[in-house]
């Protein structure tokens, strides 16, 4: 899994995430799982808000994901409340329904239990 957490310069991060996304598009077999963080990403302004959020670029194209927290005693969450983040309606939330929730959920088991190298 790729783990993109550079919390000094956001630009940085941004860049990171599209070098994953130019990468994927040259050879469509290289789809390393990336680390979201929802909380963490609208918190320190990585993201102006969920309907922005980049994670709608990897569902869209079926790029490998993985709902993680992002220190959690500073951002307050759970994985549990990062789930939440993923079902509640706009704009509290991504408004996925349950099958794009549990899609997303076994991106990032498959992504660390699969035999089959995904990155």
């Amino acid at each position: 899994m790729l783990s993109y957490h550079i919390d000094a310069d956001k630009g940085a991060r941004r860049a990171a995430l599209k070098d994953v996304e130019a990468l994927a598009k040259q050879n469509g077999a290289y789809k390393p799982c990336v680390e979201i963080c929802l909380s963490s990403n609208i918190l320190t302004r990585t993201v102006s808000s969920l309907e922005d959020h980049h994670i709608r670029y990897y569902l869209a194209n079926n790029h490998p994901i993985v709902i993680c927290t992002d220190d959690t005693l500073p951002f307050r969450t759970t994985l549990l409340g990062e789930y939440a983040l993923l079902l509640a309606k706009p704009p509290f939330g991504l408004g996925l329904d349950r099958e794009q929730a549990m899609r997303v959920a076994r991106m990032g088991m498959e992504a660390r239990f699969s035999k089959d190298k995904l990155y």
